[in-house]
């Protein structure tokens, strides 16, 4: 049973990766829609190809390759926390949500790979959190990978233009008085970029409102931006009440259907690479047909963004514990 185990292990991962690279190579779009399950399939694999056989899925906890995972997570989410400490001089939500994370996965992993789990009290319990936190660890590295691969393969400049978008919506981002900060400058220049590239044709819908600390709508500010740059007025949109990413989608699209009278219309997202995932995953829920165009930030803020990321990812799948729940009550039964 352990050669057959490892066997269709090594099938299942060989597809799974199959399936995550093409999703990929075909863009935002594609990698929301057959992202998700390609990489449960992956994680299904893992934990067939360790367990192998017959045996405790304790054995699955005391691998290396679990080891090696929890580390990799615990370190990772550690260092996106100091790193906003560091840049915000002092705790936030954010990075406080990082450190206990880090720091719970690490206990988990230490109580079962001591063999401790084994004489705790709803060993089953305690067993399905330390299942689900190696998913989540899995998950987390899967996903910095993509993440950082999206930096170098999927640049706005990129992003195929063979059926040109109607509207190209930058989503709003922290300015500096009547300036746009670097994120929200470089995200509006790839916008602009964008609507060059395809012949100066349709929109640019500028999103975002203005935060109690803004002297104005970061939407107007980024009207501004274009107008220095060379952009007609007449290709802006403004979308002035947006507060956070959903609204920029819900009420952006609001704007455009109105606009475009009921048609069918293409959209491009304009945003920085570490916030594509969410984008795509919002816009496919509302509908549109869309692509992210990512664009570059300095690695500092990359650092500091991608557990806030990932944790916004996983709210917009939360039917992806229930199936690792049950995936863990099929490795009980086989390992």
């Amino acid at each position: 049973m352990g050669d057959m185990a490892i066997a269709v292990s090594g099938a299942l991962a060989l597809g799974a990766l199959a399936v995550l690279v093409a999703s990929f190579r075909g863009g935002s779009a594609s990698f929301v829609r057959m992202g998700p399950a390609a990489l449960l399939a992956l994680f299904a694999a893992l934990v067939l190809g360790v367990c192998g056989g017959p045996g405790e899925l304790d054995v699955l906890y005391r691998s290396p390759v679990s080891f090696g995972i929890i580390c990799v997570a615990v370190a990772l989410l550690a260092l996106s926390g100091c790193a906003d400490i560091v840049r915000h001089r002092g705790a936030r939500a954010v990075s406080v949500a990082s450190l206990g994370v880090a720091a719970v996965l690490a206990g988990l992993y230490v109580a079962t790979r001591a063999g401790a789990i084994a004489t705790l009290p709803f060993r089953s319990v305690v067993s399905l959190l330390a299942f689900e936190a190696l998913w989540l660890a899995f998950a987390l590295i899967v996903f910095v990978i993509g993440n950082a691969a999206y930096r170098v393969c999927h640049p706005a400049a990129r992003v195929d233009i063979a059926r040109p978008f109607a509207y190209i919506v930058v989503h709003g981002a922290k300015i500096f008085g009547t300036k746009p900060s670097p994120l929200l400058a470089s995200r509006v220049d790839a916008a602009r970029e964008l609507w060059e590239r395809q012949g100066r044709c349709g929109a640019i819908v500028v999103s975002g409102g203005q935060g109690a600390d803004e002297v104005a709508s970061e939407a107007a500010v980024m009207r501004d931006y274009l107008l220095e740059q060379g952009v007609p007025a007449a290709a802006i949109v403004e979308e002035d009440r947006s507060t956070t990413t959903l609204e920029n989608l819900v009420f952006s699209k609001a704007l455009m259907d109105r606009l475009g009278g009921g048609a069918p219309y293409r959209v491009a997202l304009a945003t920085s690479e570490f916030h594509v995932f969410r984008c795509a995953t919002m816009a496919r829920r509302l509908g549109l047909d869309a692509e992210v165009a990512a664009a570059p930030t300095r690695l500092a803020t990359w650092m500091r963004s991608f557990v806030r990321e990932f944790g916004g990812v996983l709210i917009e799948y939360p039917r992806q514990f229930g199936y690792v729940a049950l995936l863990w009550l099929a490795a009980t039964m086989v390992c």
